[in-house]
């Protein structure tokens, strides 16, 4: 007589494939083409080979326009990005404001802004920043940490350059602190929201991005 199935039934043990995270995508555009770009793409090296998927892209356009085209890319990519991040700086674009806005508005779209510029959470990694600065102070205080800690000596122009940049994110990741530096962006925006708060000087979302990498490389 045929043996039946059901005797074995609460015998089962759970298929394999039941117990495999979800795989998240992330889609992130930036206007920065070497600093952002790169500091994003090496997150790739300590991510979760199959489980998360960075998709970090490049334009050069202001903030309102970045966002635009990442959804534009999202919905004829075919790919089910579960978050879609603009980074972008304050500088002088008038639609700054309206981007963060936008973001915060819109289902998984997410501002990571910085004001002054992006340098300004490089700097966080090494000390705390209460007074705001702008993007030649900023840019000459990373120029300080980076030969402080390196034996070559850079200008504020090579790290702008793709052929340093990797030394240059090397020596950060190496000698400073990516806790010390959510714990103080945090601090700068206090419980102010992103809209409240992009206009201040200094102030950066970056963390909220970083944070939530973060959980998937300690995980």
């Amino acid at each position: 007589m045929p043996i039946s199935a059901s005797k074995f039934i609460d015998q089962a043990k759970p298929r394999i494939f039941d117990k495999i995270p979800e795989r998240k995508y992330f889609l992130i555009y930036t206007n920065g083409k070497v600093t952002e770009k790169n500091y994003f793409e090496r997150f790739e090296n300590y991510l979760p080979k199959g489980m998360i998927e960075l998709d970090v892209r490049h334009i050069n356009s202001n903030p309102k326009r970045l966002y635009r085209k990442s959804l534009r890319h999202a919905s004829i990519s075919g790919i089910p990005y579960d978050e879609i991040w603009i980074i972008f700086d304050k500088d002088d674009f008038d639609c700054f404001e309206d981007a963060v806005a936008i973001c915060e508005s819109e289902k998984n779209s997410y501002a990571g802004f910085s004001n002054e510029c992006f340098e300004l959470w490089l700097i966080l990694h090494f000390e705390e920043i209460k007074s705001g600065m702008n993007r030649k102070k900023l840019s000459s205080k990373v120029k300080h940490f980076v030969n402080k800690n390196s034996s070559k000596t850079y200008s504020e122009r090579d790290l702008k350059r793709n052929i340093y940049i990797s030394d240059v994110l090397d020596m950060i990741e190496d000698n400073g602190s990516r806790k010390d530096a959510i714990i103080r962006a945090k601090e700068l925006q206090g419980d102010l929201s992103d809209k409240e708060h992009c206009l201040n000087n200094p102030s950066t979302s970056i963390y909220k991005l970083v944070e939530k990498l973060e959980k998937y490389i300690s995980s």
